[in-house]
């Protein structure tokens, strides 16, 4: 051991300008060195009147001051009518020293106590004894090490952090690790919850004997330190999409189920747990995609898929408990496309109409109602393929003629789906007005190219000009056409023309020009590929109305 001045740091300076440390051994291992500190200062105050008298050994000691004692056990030395006296102490309150013991002799208030004598003296600042990480939470860690042999009255400790073995270890700035010092000379704990810290990292702490002498202010400390390291614990996973879809039959559809969790979910099965059990056989075309260590999976269907709903029992594991579970639902809803014949009159009774849509399920209970209807009822509902079912209709003699109606189809297993404005009721005893689509055809296939040359432009039948438009006449027998109109609907999106874009429910109707000779102004470049139904409606003076439909292809 020499005397000589060791490490020494301003009180006010980064903790994180620590010079490097050469020696890194982990776990409980500890590389041992032995320092000194020399030239600690003298720390003085005087006795306080409430101590005037007093006789030591005494229990307290009142001072005039504490500022500068260091705290917790610590040797003083106090005048007394015996002379200079050693007196431990092991706390202070305020301005007096409590729990003391030691000495002989009368105080009397003025007598002067101090700690240290500004004379060099080797004190040792001895590595800490092993450290470990007890409780560990995914934002925090406990962190503990052994004591240092030999510190002196008013040492204590210095905790640093790294996520890195070789540095550079830098202050926390959160939990009582955050103290600069930690005072005591017994093995030591505190807590790390900088909000800087991460889940499932690996943290590695530097912690130093050290010794602060406060009036300086100066702080030592030991130049070899004891190393651990921890590593907090991960999130456990969790579902962050939601727990149901629908789709609708006719058309495709595609969910992502999504996770949380760190690390990252690197596991999603399709697995009965707890209450929930899977759909055994799933139905045609769904399917559930999993990447073998993805944190994402998808729930598909294609045009195929029937109408109904599939349950999946979803299980997501990264490696942290509990693992995630989600119910999940799909819900496939059947598509209601138009029916025909689309008008019936009053007083029709077990009228049989064919629905066209998609994802009719044969053997599955259907319950067929009518929108805004509530006389007209229906019976003996049946499919007859996935695309076409069969109903019988009754409407009252006195339905309210004239109206436009919704029909809705509600699957037994599940789902439902719907058509606007398809359906309407005419008067009993009046004349219904009749329509005729000139282009396009139904079952009609054409093309389209985007610069007006297709095959649709070349078939246009409405002018002989090759305009694009759709058209057609209308006619009735007892009064006037009073309106035509024509709805556009995308088959594989189930969406209507809204006037610029296929985007629009299926209660938008475009009003064509003209009424026993119409137009409508329309465009190949409105189209792209796919499968494609007209519908024009024409409306008499009587407020009848009459419906023409044709299917089209568009390549």
């Amino acid at each position: 051991m020499t005397d000589a001045p060791r490490t020494r740091r301003s009180w006010w300076r980064s903790l994180s300008v620590l010079a490097a440390v050469t020696a890194f051994v982990t776990g409980a291992g500890v590389a041992w060195a032995f320092w000194t500190v020399s030239a600690i200062p003298t720390i003085s105050t005087t006795i306080a009147p409430g101590s005037n008298g007093a006789t030591l050994p005494q229990a307290t000691i009142h001072v005039a001051s504490t500022t500068g004692f260091a705290g917790g056990t610590e040797t003083i030395f106090v005048v007394s009518t015996s002379g200079t006296e050693t007196v431990t102490c092991t706390g202070i309150t305020g301005s007096t020293f409590t729990t003391c013991s030691g000495g002989t002799g009368t105080l009397a208030t003025g007598n002067s106590v101090t700690q240290g004598d500004a004379q060099s003296k080797a004190v040792t600042l001895a590595t800490p004894g092993s450290g470990s990480v007890g409780t560990a939470t995914s934002s925090s860690l406990v962190i503990n090490w052994g004591a240092s042999s030999g510190l002196p009255v008013g040492g204590g400790y210095v905790v640093l952090r790294s996520t890195s073995s070789g540095g550079t270890y830098s202050a926390i700035s959160g939990g009582t690790c955050q103290q600069s010092t930690t005072r005591g000379s017994s093995a030591v704990t505190c807590t790390d919850n900088d909000p800087s810290l991460a889940a499932n990292t690996t943290y590695y702490y530097e912690v130093e004997a050290a010794y602060y002498n406060a009036s300086g202010p100066t702080l030592w400390v030991s130049s070899a330190t004891a190393f651990f390291y921890g590593t907090t614990l991960g999130i456990a996973p969790s579902f962050t999409s939601p727990a149901s879809i629908s789709f609708t039959a006719g058309t495709a559809g595609s969910f992502n189920v999504t996770t949380s969790g760190t690390p990252a979910v690197n596991s999603i099965t399709n697995t009965n747990f707890g209450t929930c059990t899977k759909t055994t056989s799933l139905p045609t075309g769904v399917a559930f995609n999993y990447t073998s260590g993805a944190s994402t999976a998808t729930i598909t269907s294609t045009t195929a898929s029937p109408a109904g709903t599939t349950t999946f029992c979803l299980n997501a594991v990264n490696g942290v408990s509990p693992n995630a579970t989600q119910q999940f639902t799909l819900t496939i809803n059947p598509a209601v496309y138009y029916a025909t014949p689309a008008v019936l009159t009053q007083g029709a009774t077990a009228q049989s109409i064919t629905i066209t849509g998609a994802g009719f399920v044969s053997g599955a209970s259907l319950a067929v109602s009518f929108t805004g209807a509530a006389g007209v009822t229906t019976s003996s509902p049946s499919v007859t393929n996935p695309a076409t079912m069969t109903v019988n209709v009754t409407v009252p003699s006195g339905q309210t003629a004239g109206n436009t109606y919704g029909i809705t189809v509600t699957s037994g297993l599940g789902g439902s789906g719907s058509c606007t404005n398809c359906f309407a009721v005419n008067k009993s005893g009046s004349s219904t007005p009749s329509v005729v689509l000139t282009f396009p055809v139904n079952g009609g296939s054409y093309n389209r190219n985007g610069n007006g040359t297709g095959s649709w432009q070349k078939a246009d039948a409405c002018t002989g000009s090759n305009t694009n438009n759709m058209c057609g006449t209308a006619s009735t027998s007892s009064g006037s056409v009073s309106s035509v109109s024509v709805a556009i609907v995308q088959e594989n999106s189930d969406q209507c023309w809204g006037g610029t874009s296929f985007n629009a429910t299926c209660d938008s109707w475009n009003a064509a020009t003209g009424t026993t000779n119409w137009t409508l102004s329309w465009s190949e470049s409105n189209f792209s590929a796919g499968t494609y139904l007209i519908v024009v409606r024409v409306v008499d003076s009587n407020g009848n109305t009459v419906y023409a439909l044709a299917t089209v292809t568009i390549t």
